[in-house]
């Protein structure tokens, strides 16, 4: 950029036009994303350092899968860029990569994999005064979110609304024990 007093050049930019009607944010997603992610999802935008978020949608997902870091570009609208985004503004975005009305989740610790692969939980059967039986239940990962895990029994209504599975001691659990369930 020329300051004052320097000598103007060919090629040498003396301005710096910035047009923010039509702004967009950019982003890196990992690959791992990109079956979940599509043009037209719902996204959360949130500027940390002006402290303001607000809702926008997926403009363009990448066709390309960057080799030296294996994402691709995500590009997100903003709607109302002109009165306070800049170049450069760091920003967070949240993409709606996948939604379930009803969905059964619990912490990452109950969700055990035996040897040969498979995940389970332990199911409990409530029986005299504080104590349950512990039911090993095979299931299937749908998702995984900031140490939660979507998970469905492999048989179909195995595991129901309101069940209780194990979580602290899961790994010291056997199936068919007799465990003490603790007050919560």
């Amino acid at each position: 950029m020329v300051r004052v007093g320097d000598m103007a050049a060919p090629q040498m930019p003396a301005a710096r036009v910035v047009d923010l009607s039509g702004a967009q944010l950019e982003a890196d997603m990992p690959e791992n994303y990109l079956g979940r992610i599509r043009k037209d999802a719902p996204a959360r935008v949130r500027f940390p350092s002006l402290d303001t978020t607000f809702e926008a949608h997926v403009e363009h997902v990448g066709a390309y899968i960057d080799p030296a870091n294996r994402t691709f570009k995500l590009v997100v609208h903003v709607p109302m860029g002109g009165g306070y985004i800049r170049p450069n503004l760091l920003s967070d975005i949240s993409v709606l990569d996948h939604s379930i009305d009803s969905a059964i989740v619990v912490p990452n610790a109950a969700v055990l994999e035996d040897v040969s692969g498979q995940d389970y939980v332990f199911a409990l059967t409530p029986g005299a005064g504080d104590e349950a039986r512990a039911a090993k239940l095979p299931v299937r990962r749908v998702s995984e979110y900031k140490g939660l895990i979507c998970i469905e029994p492999l048989e179909r209504g195995a595991l129901r609304e309101g069940a209780q599975v194990v979580v602290e001691g899961a790994r010291n659990v056997s199936n068919g024990q007799l465990v003490r369930m603790a007050a919560l």
